[in-house]
């Protein structure tokens, strides 16, 4: 039996997949508007990724702070979803795997986006400051890509 949605339409994880697209397509848009557009890959790796300062107010305030961690998409322009969701896997497992557990708690992993979402410690931040595979970090607001 499917789930309605408070509609009544069947859930469907394609438009969950599409309208998170489009709701981190549009905050990209939104830090480029701003002046606070992710550098190209190519100064990436010498400056690190973009922090938002929501990160750091949190961090400072509570010593913690709600994070959405923007991936490098390594991704195919035309990869079929499988090998999308392969590549999204194996940059996101990279990352993963250099958090150690107290630094970083996991909150939403994505399918089919080059993202992270979760609880950053400062520990945590030192360590993404260092990977190449980081392009941006970013406070996830109440009601934002988590839901939550």
């Amino acid at each position: 039996m499917k789930r309605n949605s408070p509609r009544g339409a069947p859930d469907n994880p394609r438009r969950h997949a599409f309208v998170l697209s489009a709701v981190l397509a549009l905050w990209a848009l939104a830090l480029w508007l701003v002046g606070c557009s992710p550098q190209p890959v190519s100064s990436q790796a010498a400056t690190g990724p973009v922090i938002g300062e929501g990160v750091l107010a949190q961090l400072e305030a509570t010593g913690e702070a709600r994070v959405i961690i923007q991936l490098e998409d390594t991704a195919a322009a035309l990869a079929t979803d499988a090998e999308r969701q392969t590549a999204v896997a194996a940059v996101q497992d990279a990352v993963l795997q250099a958090l150690p557990p107290d630094a970083f708690q996991l909150m939403r992993r994505y399918d089919n986006i080059p993202a992270l979402a979760g609880t950053l410690t400062a520990d945590g931040l030192a360590i993404l400051k260092t990977l190449p595979q980081v392009t941006s970090i970013q406070a996830d607001e109440p009601g934002g890509a988590t839901g939550a």
